[in-house]
């Protein structure tokens, strides 16, 4: 738990750098032809940043599973609901396949990499199809 809480600084900075992000990349293009404005998309940069956006997310959604997990690892899970319960249990088992003298960066790539490759895909099939 100890090292779950921990990474909340980390999850921080992310945040910072996120907002950071947030910002429209295509302000700020300089004239482009030898002083007359020109127009620029800028889009190149516009992909950078949302690439960049997107990893710093994943990374603040994975510090959050870990916090969670650190924070109700005690608790019953009869008492929580079907969606914690689902998320907490896979949560378990990309933990159980770790070494047990894992440093918290290792908690944080698992979780992350599991996030994409199991997480999501055990939310979306938990969910009833509204058709």
């Amino acid at each position: 738990m100890g090292l779950a809480l921990f990474t909340r600084y980390a999850a921080g900075t992310r945040y910072a750098a996120l907002r950071g992000l947030a910002e429209p990349a295509t302000l700020d293009v300089g004239p482009l032809d030898m002083g007359v404005e020109d127009h620029a998309t800028n889009a190149p940069e516009s992909v950078r940043r949302t690439d960049e956006a997107l990893d710093a997310l994943e990374d603040i959604l994975a510090i959050e599973l870990l916090i969670a997990w650190g924070l109700l690892a005690d608790l019953s899970r009869d008492t929580l609901g079907e969606g914690a319960r689902l998320i907490l249990s896979e949560v378990d088992q990309v933990f159980a396949r770790l070494p047990k003298d894992a440093q918290s960066s290792d908690l944080h790539a698992a979780v992350r990499l599991a996030l994409r490759e199991q997480l999501l895909p055990a939310i979306r099939a938990a969910i009833p199809n509204p058709t």
